[in-house]
């Protein structure tokens, strides 16, 4: 049986997210370093792609 198009995004996903601790961890950084760098605090997130607008 062929697997479902969502346990193959969750694959990648999840892929996806080791490869990212792994440069991070080799980069000798924190989990919250990456985010603070960036400008993130406290577990902000982006905002939704319906609050951006175009030219600004």
């Amino acid at each position: 049986m062929p697997e479902s198009p969502l346990s193959t995004a969750q694959a990648a996903r999840a892929g996806i997210t080791s490869r990212r601790d792994e440069m991070r961890r080799d980069a000798g950084l924190t989990g919250q370093e990456p985010a603070v760098r960036c400008g993130r605090h406290n577990g902000e997130s982006l905002p939704h792609r319906s609050k951006l607008r175009p030219g600004r």
